[in-house]
C-alpha cells in the first residue's frame, strides 16, 4: 500500500509502509479441539546483508496493547529473538528476527456442540441393552445412534484441515464411540435371536445354563427359570388312547397311577339264573356307561397331555429369555466400562498430558 515516508531536518528518513501480512503455519491436530499451535514468522532481508540492511527487535517485549482478540484462539504469548546467520557463499552476516505466536484453541464451541452431543448419544447407546430383547426397537435405536455419529463426524471433518498427517483426538474418540455403537446393535440382534430360542423348541445346553448363572451372580440378577431344569406339576409319560395309563406328577412329589380307563369286570357266580340274568343286563348297561366314562378321561388325558407341552414350551421360552435378560445386563455394564474409560482416557487424561510446545 501507498505510504508517506517523513523527512527530518537533519536527514533520516522514516518510512513505515502500510502492510497485511498473511502467514501459514504447520497445524498439527493431534490433540484437537484441545490443541495448542505455535507458529514461526521470521522477518529479514534476502538481498541486503547486514552491512546494508540491518534489523533488530526494536521492543522486548511485545507490545500487544493493539492486538484484538479472537473468538476462535487464545493468544498465550509472543517472543521475538534476533538471529544472525552466515552463509558458506558470502562472508557478510544476514540478521533476521523471529516472531514465535503461542495460540491455544477455544474449546467452548466444541464442548457445547460436539463433545457434550456426543457423551449423550454414547449414553442412548447405553439404553440399547435395557430394552425387551423381544421388542424390535432395539436394533432400530442402536442404527439411528449409528447415524448421529456419522453426522458428528461430518461436522468435525469440515472445521478441520484436510491433511493425512495427523490423526484429530475429537475423531479417535467417535470412531471408538461408534464402534461401540456398531458392537451394541450386533449384540442386540445375537440377544433377540436368544431370546426367540425357546420358540424353536430347543433345550437350554448345560454349560449355557452354568455361564447364565455365573453371569446372574457377577450382575445381581436373581435366576426364575434358569436354574430349574424341569417346571413343577409336570406330567412325565402320556399313554396312548388304547393303553390310558397316565403319571402325573404334583407340587408335593406324589405320583398317581389311576386314569380311570382301565375298570375291571367281575362275576360273583351265584346259581340264581335269573337274578344273574338281570346282572348281566346291568353289567352291559354299566359297561356302556364305563365305555362312556372310558373315553371322556382318554380325551381328558390328550388334553393334559397337550397342556403339558404347552407348559413346557412356555418353560422353555421364559428360560431363554432369561437368559437375554442376563447377557444384556452383562454387556451392559461391559460398555459402561468401556464408554468410560475410553471418554475420560481420550477426553481428560490425554489432553492434560499433551507435550509443552513453548519446551
Amino acid at each position: 500500500m501507498q505510504a508517506l515516508a517523513m523527512v527530518s531536518y537533519k536527514g533520516k528518513v522514516f518510512w513505515p509502509p502500510i502492510v497485511k501480512f498473511r502467514s501459514t503455519c504447520h497445524i498439527d491436530i493431534t490433540y484437537f479441539p484441545f490443541d495448542d499451535q505455535l507458529c514461526h514468522m521470521k522477518f529479514g532481508s534476502w538481498a541486503y546483508d547486514g552491512f546494508q540492511v540491518d534489523v533488530f527487535n526494536r521492543s522486548n517485549p511485545i507490545d500487544l496493547s493493539n492486538f484484538v482478540s479472537n473468538g476462535e484462539w487464545d493468544l498465550l504469548s509472543v517472543k521475538a529473538e534476533r538471529h544472525v546467520v552466515k552463509y558458506p557463499c558470502c562472508p557478510e552476516p544476514f540478521p533476521d528476527v523471529t516472531f514465535s505466536i503461542h495460540l491455544r484453541r477455544r474449546t467452548l464451541y466444541y464442548m457445547y456442540n460436539v463433545i457434550v452431543p456426543c457423551i449423550m448419544l454414547s449414553v442412548l447407546t447405553l439404553l440399547v441393552f435395557w430394552m425387551s430383547p423381544d421388542s424390535g426397537e432395539k436394533v432400530t435405536l442402536g442404527l439411528t445412534v449409528l447415524l448421529a455419529f456419522s453426522v458428528f463426524m461430518l461436522l468435525i471433518a469440515e472445521n478441520m484441515p484436510a491433511t493425512s498427517s495427523f490423526v484429530p483426538l475429537i475423531g479417535i474418540y467417535l470412531t471408538t464411540i461408534m464402534a461401540l455403537t456398531s458392537m451394541s446393535v450386533i449384540l442386540a440382534v445375537v440377544v433377540s435371536n436368544i431370546s426367540n430360542s425357546g420358540h424353536r423348541e430347543k433345550a437350554l445346553p448345560p454349560f449355557i445354563r452354568a455361564v447364565v448363572i455365573l453371569l446372574s451372580k457377577v450382575c445381581c440378577i436373581k435366576l426364575r427359570f434358569v436354574n430349574r431344569a424341569v417346571c413343577d406339576g409336570q406330567i412325565i409319560q402320556c399313554a396312548s388312547k388304547r393303553n390310558s395309563q397316565m403319571f402325573y406328577k404334583g407340587n408335593s412329589n406324589n405320583i398317581s397311577h389311576d386314569s380311570g380307563c382301565g375298570l375291571i369286570d367281575f362275576e360273583n357266580g351265584e346259581p340264581n339264573n335269573g337274578r344273574n340274568l338281570e346282572r348281566a343286563n346291568k353289567r352291559r348297561d354299566d359297561r356302556g356307561e364305563n365305555r362312556e366314562l372310558n373315553e371322556l378321561l382318554c380325551k381328558v388325558h390328550e388334553m393334559m397331555c397337550r397342556e403339558n407341552d404347552r407348559d413346557k414350551n412356555d418353560y422353555l421360552c421364559k428360560q431363554w429369555q432369561e437368559v437375554g435378560i442376563v447377557v444384556d445386563r452383562c454387556m451392559f455394564w461391559i460398555f459402561v466400562l468401556g464408554t468410560s474409560m475410553s471418554t475420560i482416557y481420550l477426553l481428560v487424561i490425554m489432553p492434560m498430558t499433551k507435550p509443552d510446545k513453548t519446551s
